[in-house]
């Protein structure tokens, strides 16, 4: 039987290469966009979980690519604005992982996924909800391993370095200095971290950061 995986994001290049590369692999994937569900609600994440569940049988993992940004000094941020971020970075995590723990839990494995970025350690200038909530799922993971690792399941984030997504022409976008290695991040490295974290090949990683930026990070 082919493994599941849930992707949120659906509609980024990063969920699409992810798509890609898992179904390579004989991964079922259940790409999840906010027109099936809102992640910032959690009865309707539950719902969702629940459908994917009782559709597939098992899920065996759950990627959490689904994000927004906004650039904006803080204190011309309206509560709203907050709210958003917070609940789609953070929020977001927290919905799928409360959701689909029971299930793991009960199958005895499992997997979680989430992206963070830099400004998880380091903050970015007029992205301060968008680095706090990156820096609350990276150790938001961190501590669901360590609280559900007896149960074989794992958890671990992703840091992408300047990443061409949707926002990019399909030009390649400048940046004054991509990474040390000269370029950006593509979706296919996103997708190639993704897929080692959900192999066997990964079967004793937990708790991680996976920092494929290039070296963009260094922390």
């Amino acid at each position: 039987m082919n493994k599941v995986a849930i992707v949120t994001g659906a509609t980024s290049w990063m969920a699409h290469a992810t798509y890609n590369k898992l179904t390579e692999r004989d991964w079922t994937v259940e790409l999840c966009a906010h027109e099936d569900v809102d992640v910032t609600n959690a009865e309707a994440v539950s719902e969702y979980v629940s459908k994917m569940i009782k559709k597939h049988g098992q899920i065996h993992a759950m990627v959490n690519i689904a994000g927004r940004s906004l650039e904006k000094m803080f204190h011309e941020m309206t509560d709203e604005e907050l709210d958003q971020i917070l609940g789609v970075n953070f929020r977001g995590v927290v919905n799928t992982t409360r959701a689909i723990l029971p299930h793991f839990m009960e199958s005895y494995e499992g997997n979680i996924v989430a992206i963070v970025s830099k400004g998880a350690y380091t903050g970015f200038p007029k992205k301060s909800a968008y680095s706090v909530a990156k820096a609350a799922t990276n150790i938001f993971l961190k501590t669901i391993a360590q609280e559900y690792g007896s149960y074989n399941i794992r958890a671990n984030t992703i840091l992408p370095g300047y990443t061409k997504n949707k926002r990019h022409s399909k030009k390649e976008p400048s940046f004054t200095n991509p990474s040390p290695l000269g370029r950006i991040t593509y979706p296919e490295d996103v997708a190639n971290a993704i897929a080692f974290l959900l192999s066997d090949d990964a079967s004793h990683v937990t708790g991680t950061c996976l920092d494929i930026s290039g070296g963009c990070a260094l922390h």
